[in-house]
């Protein structure tokens, strides 16, 4: 039931309380925690990517394709960064036997 929320076609941004309210709508019985669980095992098989857009905030992306993101905390919701649309550059150099795996950026806006 998760999957079929998550994996429908399209990219999705979904915080595990979304995710949990999507299936409660659907009539799914399933626990806060049981959602949790699943949503790191499938970061963990990398079928999502966490999005860390606050202390308290994370979202899980379908899209695992190098890209980053546009926050926008009045709306609560997250919008994908072409990766081509940003340059980084000027990396600090990794711990001697480690190398970077990605580079996380998200772009927080706010009201004029």
């Amino acid at each position: 039931m998760l999957a079929n929320i998550l994996f429908d076609g399209l990219d999705k941004h979904m915080t595990a309380e979304q995710v949990y309210e999507t299936a409660r709508k659907g009539r799914g019985h399933v626990s806060l925690a049981t959602v949790y669980n699943t949503l790191h095992q499938f970061t963990g098989a990398c079928l999502l990517r966490q999005v860390v857009v606050g202390s308290a905030q994370v979202y899980f992306d379908t899209n695992v394709t190098p890209h980053y993101h546009v926050y926008d905390a009045a709306a609560g919701a997250l919008f994908d960064i072409n990766a081509a649309e940003i340059q980084i550059s000027g990396l600090p150099k990794p711990p001697r036997g480690r190398k970077v795996e990605r580079v996380d950026v998200v772009v927080g806006l706010a009201s004029d």
